[in-house]
């Protein structure tokens, strides 16, 4: 049963938790909460002020160089240059320090050289308001994104993805360290279908979720939560067999952005239940991890590992198991220079079996396909001010699967990018 039936309903609901506040007689003020606290220096640190309105806008580019294997095939490898860049603009709006607006608005242009059928525009936009009290904050936000784009681990090819949401928060804070949020979300997901894959159909859908959050904050540099989840999977195709609910309990640890150890340690177990007759739950353990150690003044180490279970659009009403890990790290030189080096290797595994004819190989039922990849990265960066610097890098992508009879696929790439976190 769908939680959250329509927009017009969330906002609704937002409202009257705004006009219960309101009526409690809850007071305004700059130290309200903690994620009152990060928004109100967000927009304070914002270095253009226009009348009432604060600013900020980088510049991002990225990929701008060489790839030997554009759509990632198998025969016939289309070799070009391109780029990904764009200005990101976000604009804050400050009301009576009790209210305060955010929007931010992210066009980009991706170019090839050759490929003439991959240039486009991508974009995203969204808007957040803030009611800013002394333990309460309330936020309800809507973005929009329209991009081509590799969506994921599964295969090499760029569809065009549309996705609206809209979400509502209401986070309280009785407790200098212990604080609650409840969350409710809808996001509608459209794909345009690539080539023989068939994407809409196998992929469009409505997902409406509710989350209860709890936060412990452990010191001023780390921050510990348990979250519980349910979410609501409503596919488009009146055909598929994907509709669902899922469950998730998942809890953690947060890092600063400003201390030497960043990132965050997520773990926890989803449980995905098939709304379809006869259809079978599945799920498990699932990670979130992303963690960069800064050791010594000339020595940064990161790491990685993310397991799910994503929907597949290789196979018709189907999951994988989708497991991918991460090692890199950073020398600085000179100040100004940076040597990065990454590894990257995933492994998807397809938990139902497939007969041969399913996945175009000549063996016998009960066989499971899955699919290995790995890449090697080498950067230099050279530190242009502040944080900001631009770089070089080459690296290796092979991907080796036992489905269809494909053989090992590769790419090389040379490209140059932008970074802001020198």
């Amino acid at each position: 049963m769908s939680i959250i039936k329509s927009p017009k309903k969330t906002c609704c609901l937002l409202l009257f938790l705004t006009a219960i506040l309101l009526l409690a007689g809850l007071k305004p003020g700059l130290a309200s909460t903690w994620r009152g606290d990060s928004l109100i220096n967000e927009c304070k640190n914002a270095p253009w002020k226009i009348g009432p309105f604060r600013l900020k806008m980088v510049l991002s580019l990225s990929n701008a160089g060489y790839d030997s294997n554009v759509y990632g095939t198998i025969t016939d490898p289309v070799k070009d240059f391109g780029f990904i860049a764009g200005p990101a603009l976000t604009v804050y709006l400050p009301l009576k320090k009790r209210i305060l607006f955010s929007f931010v608005e992210s066009p980009q242009y991706v170019y090839f050289l050759k490929t003439k059928r991959e240039r486009t525009w991508n974009n995203s936009f969204g808007g957040q308001v803030h009611y800013l009290f002394n333990k309460v904050l309330l936020s309800f936000g809507i973005s929009f994104s329209d991009a081509k784009q590799r969506i994921n681990t599964e295969i090499e090819i760029r569809p065009r993805v549309k996705a609206e949401n809209i979400e509502g928060t209401v986070l309280w804070q009785p407790l200098s360290k212990i604080s609650f949020a409840l969350k409710l979300s809808k996001n509608k997901q459209s794909y345009s279908n690539y080539e023989s894959f068939n994407l809409s159909s196998l992929l469009d859908r409505n997902e409406e979720a509710v989350s209860l959050i709890t936060y412990y904050q452990v010191s001023s540099l780390r921050m510990f939560y348990l979250n519980l989840e349910y979410r609501y999977f409503n596919f488009s195709d009146p055909q598929s067999l994907l509709d669902s609910r899922g469950y998730t309990i998942s809890g953690g640890l947060e890092f600063s952005p400003t201390g030497n150890t960043r990132g965050k340690i997520g773990l926890g177990y989803r449980l995905i239940d098939p709304l379809a007759a006869g259809g079978k739950n599945y799920g498990g353990f699932i990670a979130d991890i992303g963690l960069s150690i800064k050791l010594l003044k000339i020595l940064t180490i990161r790491a990685s590992f993310n397991r799910d279970f994503p929907y597949s659009y290789l196979f018709e009403n189907t999951h994988y198991v989708m497991n991918l890990y991460q090692l890199g790290s950073s020398l600085y030189f000179f100040k100004k220079i940076r040597l990065d080096f990454d590894y990257r290797s995933g492994h998807n595994i397809y938990p139902e079996k497939k007969s041969s004819s399913d996945v175009g190989q000549p063996q016998a039922e009960g066989f499971f396909p899955e699919n290995k990849y790995n890449s090697y990265s080498t950067g230099l960066f050279y530190k242009l001010k502040g944080n900001i610097g631009i770089g070089v890098m080459a690296g290796r992508w092979t991907n080796k699967a036992n489905y269809y009879l494909l053989p090992n696929i590769s790419r090389d790439y040379l490209t140059a990018s932008l970074t802001y976190d020198f």
